[in-house]
């Protein structure tokens, strides 16, 4: 978007050009998120509650020995009721969510692996369902991406002045527009429907990749004044 006004009927402080500067950047997975969804099926309700109650405990435990930290695992609640889906024989059903949030995909991953031996039992499920991560990008970067979209937004302001024969002054605003940021493939990003299945081995040498990266573009609105 350009704009360039003049008008003799008003006073200086109105003329101006305005214009849309952009840049775009690359933002990196910080944070990777699972929600962990730990259900058992029993006869009696009360009977249920506990033997998810222990469950639970002993997911956390695990977790926790393989590497997760306890500020990067939060209670999701408990759900209670009849399996319905089993019209037979439905019983009851206890279901207890936990949510995961962790920087290292590598020791998400493993800790994830290390709650297989815990369901064995064909009374106990376990769901985990990748959330979309969460992007960032270093503040220093940031800044070099809104200062590289002001520079695009004085190329075009000059060259405005300058088809308009008048002479370009100094920023009078600048107002951040709403960006874009692309997709980038990983699990739970967007829209996607991908779940994660709990491995039942690792690889004898694990190689590490780069973690997953997606542009995100600046945009900035530049009111520039009209000198003379």
């Amino acid at each position: 978007m350009a704009a360039a006004r003049r008008s003799d009927t008003f006073p200086l402080v109105d003329h101006y050009i305005e214009v849309e500067g952009v840049a775009v950047t690359e933002e990196e997975v910080v944070e990777h998120r699972a929600v962990l969804d730990l259900s058992v099926r029993a006869a009696d309700l009360e009977g249920v509650v506990q033997e998810a109650e222990k469950l639970h405990a002993k997911c956390v435990l695990a977790l926790l020995e393989a590497g997760i930290e306890r500020e990067e695992l939060t209670d999701g609640g408990v759900s209670v009721g009849p399996a319905w889906w089993r019209p037979k024989n439905p019983g009851q059903q206890s279901q207890r969510r936990i949510l995961l949030a962790c920087p290292d995909s590598s020791r998400l991953h493993r800790a994830l692996g290390s709650l297989e031996p815990l369901f064995s039992s064909k009374r106990y499920t376990l769901h985990v369902d990748m959330q979309a991560p969460r992007f960032d990008c270093p503040t220093a970067q940031r800044d070099a991406a809104l200062r590289e979209a002001i520079e695009d937004a004085r190329a075009k302001a000059q060259a405005l002045a300058a088809a308009s024969g008048v002479k370009l002054g100094r920023v009078q605003r600048v107002e951040e527009v709403e960006g874009r940021t692309g997709r980038s493939g990983a699990y739970g990003d967007r829209d996607a429907w991908d779940e994660v299945l709990v491995a039942s081995a690792e690889p004898e040498e694990p190689t590490e990749i780069d973690a997953a990266r997606r542009d995100r573009t600046f945009r900035l609105r530049v009111r520039f004044a009209i000198d003379g």
